[in-house]
């Protein structure tokens, strides 16, 4: 499975864009790649950073397309969902719509009180 920019921008210059069962490449206005699991980009791949986005559906199916087409691995405990990146950096943070990961450090764009409360499938 294609998990990092560049993997994507070379699937990009070819024809096929059907990455998987209803996941789609597509290619973004600014410059990055985007995996579409049904209508939501899930991951987003750009030169510098991979954003994580599960559109409100905390399912199995979205933490495996995270794990599959990106370096980010993502897993829940106790109906939590975390993330954490693949290179050994041993911390984790509570997974949030819009995660960042610049250069394998992690930067959460949500309010840390939203974050610190928050659980897959409740409204806040």
């Amino acid at each position: 499975m294609p998990s990092t920019f560049k993997e994507l921008k070379q699937i990009a210059q070819t024809r096929k864009r059907k990455l998987g069962n209803n996941t789609y490449l597509v290619v973004r206005d600014d410059g990055g790649y985007g995996v579409r699991f049904h209508d939501t980009q899930v991951v987003v791949h750009y030169p510098d950073r991979v954003v994580l986005n599960s559109g409100g559906w905390y399912t199995r199916s979205t933490k495996l397309r995270f794990n599959q087409y990106s370096d980010i691995r993502v897993y829940s405990k106790a109906g939590v969902w975390y993330a954490y990146d693949n290179y050994g950096t041993e911390k984790n943070f509570a997974y949030t719509d819009e995660l960042t990961f610049f250069s394998w450090r992690a930067i959460q764009l949500a309010a840390y009180s939203l974050i610190e409360n928050r659980r897959p499938g409740k409204s806040n």
